[in-house]
């Protein structure tokens, strides 16, 4: 199957076809600058998307899901970070879009005893990755200078 998480209608249709033992949202819109332009993308896919899951997760009773936040939520906070400090104020549409995502996890964990964890991931590396992040930048600066 191929969906998108804001097709609430095709997702259900995967649930009923393959029911999951688990779900694992790494379905995002990544990417601070580009929220600014354009907030509605994120909120669609970030939280939207997420809350599909979510409804999909109650009605086919999963137990276990895991959400990829951000670790955008802890801009402003000294470092060294750690889990219980509050991220109780996102300073960019993406930020924001990933904490309603992580409130209604705990909504639904408390409404409905599905057990969430949430992973607020740093820069990611991946071959396929942005080239505006810091690895591809310092290697393509580095390839500059060699040349």
């Amino acid at each position: 199957y191929k969906s998108v998480i804001e097709n609430y209608n095709s997702l259900k249709d995967i649930f009923k076809s393959y029911p999951p033992n688990a779900v694992i949202n790494l379905a995002a819109r990544a990417g601070v600058r580009y929220s600014l332009e354009n907030p509605f993308i994120y909120l669609s896919i970030n939280a939207v998307g997420h809350l599909n899951l979510l409804e999909l997760s109650k009605e086919y009773n999963i137990n276990k899901f895991i959400l990829a936040s951000t670790s955008s939520l802890y801009v402003g906070q000294e470092v060294p970070f750690r889990e219980d400090l509050p991220v109780n104020t996102p300073i960019s549409p993406y930020a924001a879009s990933k904490k309603a995502a992580e409130a209604m996890a705990f909504t639904y964990h408390y409404l409905y005893g599905i057990d969430i964890s949430i992973l607020r991931y740093f820069t990611i590396y991946r071959p396929a990755g942005r080239p505006n992040m810091s690895p591809f930048r310092f290697i393509k600066w580095i390839m500059e200078s060699l040349s």
